[in-house]
């Protein structure tokens, strides 16, 4: 099943958990998609164990009769630790934190599990609107699809206004959990664009033909992203959150004296590596590399003097 499909199906259990009777033809309008496509998606909602009951008429459509019986006695302790696990991964990704439906199952298998489970009160989800979002998301992917140009109003970083650009779509990536569709523009240059920054997508009537010479498989790392990792070493005094976690590849911790320990691991990128020793405040200390302490001890100096300055 496609992706784009999955996310629709969620959305849809999401819709129909809180409303009676929906209609066929809102579903279809909704997820800009035919009606074929909204019978098939219920379809799959049967097969999955879910009871919906469809009505005919003119006031007709689906129903959410009854939701999906899970049998818990049918998972191990270890199973439901690591579906556990796998929820809260994936209600972390941007993408899919917005599902309220995932948010129940998280909250259906916390409550057989060995440990209650105390829900955050506190969430950062990307700042837009998340139904024109997805709609921009399934414009995209048709026209992908169809080799068909798209026109896009798009706001840069540098500017507030919303630019027009004619391009050729080639694919959907994401990086550091934010989404980039790259494509040529009129210029066949290639040219990457973040879908949260776009206003609309319009489809148009012009085919395209791909071509792999102006749009090569690495055009990620030839677009300026970063994916180099980054290894650092840092000593950490009265600070034992560190510990809790794996933050990323052969992480090392050393045991030291005085509540403090030596922790080395390489993280994905130089911008997680300074998140992560911000997190910690003064109980972190830069060892290496040392472009990161340096980088610390002047953003530490424009701080200190934003500070003293406003104070």
């Amino acid at each position: 099943m496609a992706m784009s499909r999955i996310k629709n199906t969620i959305q849809m259990i999401d819709i129909l958990s809180t409303r009676n009777v929906v209609s066929l033809q809102e579903l279809s309008e909704r997820f800009e998609v035919d009606i074929r496509t909204i019978q098939r998606m219920r379809d799959d909602l049967i097969d999955l164990g879910y009871e919906i009951k469809t009505h005919r008429g003119p006031h007709g459509g689906v129903e959410l009769i009854r939701s999906r019986p899970f049998n818990i006695s049918n998972y191990s302790n270890k199973e439901i630790h690591e579906i556990n696990m796998g929820l809260d991964r994936l209600l972390g990704e941007s993408e899919f934190e917005r599902y309220g439906a995932l948010s129940k199952l998280k909250h259906e298998f916390s409550q057989h599990s060995r440990y209650r489970v105390i829900e955050g009160v506190e969430t950062r989800v990307p700042n837009i609107d998340f139904d024109l979002y997805y709609a921009l998301i399934g414009k995209i992917q048709v026209a992908i699809n169809e080799k068909t140009k798209i026109e896009i109003m798009y706001q840069s970083t540098q500017s507030k206004s919303h630019k027009r650009y004619i391009v050729e779509p080639y694919e959907l990536f994401v990086v550091n959990r934010r989404l980039y569709l790259g494509a040529l523009n009129e210029k066949y240059n290639a040219r990457s664009y973040r879908v949260s920054r776009m206003q609309s997508v319009q489809i148009l009537n012009k085919k395209f033909t791909e071509e792999p010479s102006l749009y090569p498989k690495n055009i990620r790392e030839m677009l300026g992203f970063e994916f180099e990792t980054y290894r650092i070493k840092v000593l950490v005094k009265n600070f034992g959150y560190y510990k809790e976690f794996i933050w990323g590849i052969d992480q090392v911790i050393t045991p030291g004296d005085d509540n403090s320990y030596m922790m080395e691991v390489t993280l994905g990128n130089e911008y997680y590596a300074q998140e992560f020793v911000l997190l910690g405040g003064h109980h972190v200390e830069v060892l290496e590399p040392v472009s990161l302490r340096n980088w610390i001890i002047d953003e530490s100096k424009k701080i200190n003097e934003l500070y003293m300055t406003s104070s």
